[in-house]
């Protein structure tokens, strides 16, 4: 198992983030030396998503990616 830094986690965050189409964003935040992902709407933080180390993070951010890709093509097979 290869070692996770924080530079893995923004690198994947960005990604996911690149996914949403409504104007939320995940924002990557350290707390008490583990690391903490919130959602937010504009400026305001809409709730915590997830707190754990860097490995669990990043292993969370890439099923939110598994899931995102998943509903945009779901999105994109059925036009309205």
């Amino acid at each position: 198992m290869t070692r996770v830094t924080r530079k893995d986690v923004d690198a994947r965050l960005h990604l996911v983030n690149g996914a949403f189409r409504n104007g939320c964003r995940i924002e990557v935040q350290g707390r008490n030396g583990y690391v903490a992902l919130d959602l937010y709407d504009g400026p305001s933080c809409l709730t915590n998503l997830y707190n754990g180390t860097t490995r669990e993070v990043y292993d969370w951010l890439g099923g939110a990616q598994e899931a995102l890709s998943i509903l945009h093509r779901r999105a994109s097979s059925y036009p309205a």
